[in-house]
């Protein structure tokens, strides 16, 4: 395992050099500052004091290996002008997220320069889901009927012009997970757009996003009452912005009653170090 007091002590001394540079030293008002989990934002807190306004995406009870970015954690990227990550694959969303956030402030890795003690597949790790050809997966108990689902944008942009995903009648997704990887990295897709109608079947959609709209919706048409696999091939930031992202007709949300990832699983990845 990394050795947590080496990589806080890195991350210390980043960061008491930041506070000496001139972007610093000039400021009338806190520079906004994220951190990608807890001890890293505390840390910020404690050395930066009155220089610093920290925004901290994970927070103490939170597993950051799993975690699930939002809209409104892009929007705190976006704005800020330095952002504290782990490294290591510690946080497996991030390069979306700043990628999806348009941020172009300086980046501080606390763990450069710190060799790391791989650990071995087999352990408590679980058997993980860093390979899988899907970002997210959830299943959903639907009635016979149409729903609508939404991709919004975040700060103006969508994070990718389009996105594969897939839909089939299933209560399980490590069941269903091998069909869909299959459908998702296969040649043949569904080409579909905005006001488009999808539906469960064994082949995978290609969603392209509305450049021209705030929001990309399709329906998806539900023509027998069971659970329902949804698998994308990426972490979508357009799930939700100001509104759930998965409704019916009668605009209630519709809930998914298991996910992955999720805060509260631990079978995921994490990456190749302790």
């Amino acid at each position: 395992m990394t050795n947590r007091r080496t990589t806080l002590s890195c991350a210390v001394g980043l960061f008491a050099l930041l506070l000496t540079s001139h972007a610093f030293a000039q400021a009338d008002k806190p520079v906004p500052v994220v951190a990608t989990f807890s001890i890293l934002g505390d840390m910020v807190k404690r050395i930066g004091g009155n220089y610093v306004s920290v925004t901290t995406l994970v927070g103490r009870n939170g597993d950051t290996h799993v975690y699930q970015p939002t809209p409104a954690d892009a929007r705190a990227v976006k704005s800020a002008k330095v952002l504290f990550v782990n490294g290591l694959e510690f946080e497996g969303w991030i390069d979306r997220l700043v990628k999806a956030s348009g941020f172009n402030g300086t980046r501080i890795v606390a763990t450069n320069g710190i060799e790391a003690i791989p650990y071995e597949e087999g352990g408590d790790h679980g058997d993980g889901h860093g390979d899988h050809a899907f970002e997210w997966a959830g299943i959903f108990d639907l009635s016979v009927g149409t729903y609508k689902w939404s991709f919004a944008k975040v700060d103006g942009k969508y994070a990718d012009p389009a996105m594969k995903m897939v839909i089939i009648q299933s209560g399980d997704i490590e069941a269903s997970e091998g069909r869909a990887e299959e459908l998702i990295e296969g040649g043949s897709s569904d080409a579909k757009r905005h006001g488009d109608v999808l539906v469960a079947q064994n082949k995978a959609y290609s969603l392209n996003f509305d450049a021209s709209r705030d929001m990309t919706v399709f329906s998806v048409k539900i023509k027998k009452a069971g659970k329902y696999a949804f698998f994308t091939e990426h972490m979508p930031f357009e799930f939700e912005a100001n509104e759930h992202f998965f409704k019916d007709l009668a605009r209630n949300d519709v809930e998914p009653i298991a996910q992955e990832p999720d805060a509260g699983h631990h079978r995921h990845g994490h990456g190749d170090h302790a």
